[in-house]
């Protein structure tokens, strides 16, 4: 018996499988040679197959490596004729690393020498020749001695470095910026803290002692213009003198002033803000001059002081409430036409029995006004 090697049947002792049609190889037939070796070569140890494996693919890069390696090295390995020990020429990209490379040496050379020394670096170029190998090209040398050695980048920084210094720039901001965002004590009197803008001086608080105040018209050259809430419940206000440069009384300016007992607001003044002269009890004075345009949304609640005020005719704006709660205010006069209003703007004030006891007086000429009541108060012709 004996097995097929394709279909690895036993079958009797035959040229021909019966049952795949493969035939056997007559002995002495040619490639019987072959094929035993191949069958013993089947019958060997692992491990030798692997030695005879590893043995082939070394033999074949060493073939590789003499024939395609080597020439390629030596060929981009020559020596520059005339240049220092060491460097070497090349080819493309690399052949111009050399010559800056000499170039550098030939500079620094000069600057250690000094004038009338003539500098003998050479420069070095490399070009391919006909059969792709390199050849050095050496310029003429001239004589010199003891030239430095030292590499080109030790003996001048890189121009980076010159540019990153010059582009680096002091990023203090103008002196006029940090006077606009910085708070600042007045040299002359200390009794202020302001911030000073492009139009003027803003009050932003007051540090004195009360009593009979005037207002600083300028500060450091600059025209107070605005008024914050510097006196926002100083008990120990008794008057104050505004100047004529104010244009603004900001919000809550005379907060709950108790002590404030006259106040005159100048002509220059357009707004008066929301809560001036809240809760000013002690307030019996009121002079508003002709030029504020708009009254802010209770500006003088709860003034139990005033009896009468006097509206000039550049006022258009009333807001809510702004005289409210002033319990003692019985007449109130508009030189001008009746100005839009907010609600209530004489609300929960002079009542007797339920009934108001504050009448508005108008000019005949006026427009706007009605009568016998505007906005549910008693108005009158004076």
């Amino acid at each position: 018996m004996q097995k097929c090697p394709k279909c690895h049947t036993k079958y009797p002792a035959g040229e021909v499988c019966p049952y795949c049609g493969f035939r056997q190889p007559a002995r002495g037939a040619a490639g019987g040679g072959l094929h035993k070796f191949l069958k013993a070569a089947g019958e060997l140890p692992s491990w030798v197959k692997a030695t005879a494996v590893s043995t082939a693919v070394l033999i074949v890069v060493g073939i590789f490596m003499a024939v395609a390696v080597l020439p390629h090295l030596n060929s981009e390995s020559q020596p520059v004729a005339g240049g220092p020990p060491g460097s070497v020429a090349t080819t493309g990209a690399t052949a111009g690393y050399t010559t800056q490379s000499a170039i550098s040496q030939r500079t620094t050379a000069t600057a250690a020498e000094g004038p009338g020394i003539q500098p003998t670096a050479a420069v070095s170029t490399a070009a391919p020749n006909a059969d792709n190998t390199t050849k050095a090209t050496a310029a003429p040398t001239e004589k010199k001695t003891n030239a430095p050695t030292e590499p080109p980048v030790t003996q001048a920084p890189p121009p980076v470095t010159q540019a990153t210094t010059k582009a680096t720039a002091p990023t203090q901001p103008p002196a006029s910026t940090t006077r606009k965002t910085t708070t600042t004590t007045d040299p002359a009197n200390k009794e202020y803290t302001y911030t000073t803008g492009a139009k003027g001086v803003t009050l932003t608080k007051y540090l004195g002692s009360g009593g009979n105040v005037v207002i600083p018209s300028t500060i450091n050259g600059k025209p107070v213009i605005d008024i914050g809430s510097i006196f926002l419940k100083n008990s120990q206000l008794t008057s104050v003198t505004i100047p004529n440069g104010v244009t603004s009384i900001g919000d809550n300016a005379f907060d709950t002033c108790k002590n404030l007992t006259s106040i005159v607001i100048p002509s220059n003044v357009i707004s008066i803000g929301d809560y001036a002269f809240f809760s000013c009890t002690g307030l019996t004075s009121l002079i508003i001059s002709n030029g504020v345009i708009s009254i802010g949304t209770w500006a003088f609640v709860d003034c139990d002081g005033l009896t009468s005020i006097t509206i000039p005719s550049s006022v258009n704006n009333i807001k809510q409430n702004a005289f409210a709660q002033c319990h003692s205010l019985i007449t109130a006069k508009f030189e001008g036409n009746a100005p839009a209003t907010g609600y209530g703007i004489f609300a929960s004030n002079c009542y007797d029995n339920n009934v108001h006891i504050i009448t508005v007086y108008y000019h005949a000429d006026a427009s706007g006004w009605t009568s016998p009541t505007w906005n549910g108060y008693p108005t009158a012709i004076w």
